[in-house]
């Protein structure tokens, strides 16, 4: 069983100076390194909100409900072998940024509900390309202890070029320092724009926690089998959107 409980480091109040002080702290604690050779189980996580219906009030908002889903996906089979799901209401404003503080929670919860122990984690959102290096995927990949990769469907920062047309092609996503062309000269590769097929956009591919660059690119490639997104994240969203779906036509 994964993720039995949400971590007392994830902050239950609105305070965003905290929340950003916390991924500074966090992010030391990353392994940003390692191979993912021998993965048959990843698991797949994405989330579905309710339109946010109010403002934000101290520590309350009437904000709707986050529906989380969690598959887990056989590489060697190709299909899903277990999946679940869990609501809770948002206990977070939607902050470019501080995503993880918002969907932790719920998806921690479905992690808690699986009987398979994935050998490492999708993520719909970012890893280390993110403003502090420290996106959804590393604060998930932290408290579960396993590989976790980070797959964007936009940018978050960085710079880049646009790959090649076909798939497998890439280019790197460079942090920005101080402007694109000094970015280029003198940036950290934090992880690269990737064609999961020919003639689709490209999504945006870093590690999370315990694995590198080239691991995380391949184990995305490796679930990516017709579409654009690893079937993995595909399955969840798919999941996270039926939940929902389910939750309102029952009203």
């Amino acid at each position: 069983m994964l993720g039995s409980k949400t971590s007392d480091e994830v902050p239950s109040s609105i305070d965003v100076s905290a929340a950003i002080a916390l991924q500074n702290q966090l992010r030391k604690r990353l392994v940003i390194f390692g191979g993912l050779l021998d993965c048959d189980l990843v698991a797949g996580a994405d989330t579905s909100s309710d339109p946010v219906r109010g403002r934000w009030q101290d520590e309350r908002e009437e904000s709707g409900l986050i529906y989380a889903a969690v598959v887990v996906w056989s590489v060697k089979e190709g299909r899903v072998v277990e999946s679940a799901t869990a609501t809770l209401p948002a206990c977070f404003p939607y902050i470019p940024g501080l995503l993880a503080f918002r969907e932790l929670p719920p998806l921690l919860e479905v992690f808690a509900k699986l009987t398979l122990r994935p050998d490492a984690v999708i993520v719909d959102g970012q890893g280390i390309a993110h403003p502090r290096r420290m996106g959804i995927a590393c604060h998930l990949g932290l408290e579960l202890g396993l590989p976790t990769v980070g797959c964007g469907k936009t940018r978050l920062t960085g710079s880049f070029v646009e790959p090649g047309p076909d798939r497998g092609n890439w280019s790197a996503l460079i942090q920005t320092i101080g402007g694109r062309e000094r970015a280029k000269r003198e940036g950290m590769e934090i992880g690269r724009v990737l064609r999961t097929r020919a003639g689709v956009k490209p999504v945006f591919i870093s590690p999370g926690h315990l694995c590198g660059i080239e691991a995380a690119v391949d184990l995305a490639l490796k679930c990516c089998t017709r579409y654009r997104l690893p079937d993995p994240i595909r399955a969840a969203h798919n999941l996270a959107g039926e939940a929902r779906r389910k939750a309102e036509s029952s009203h």
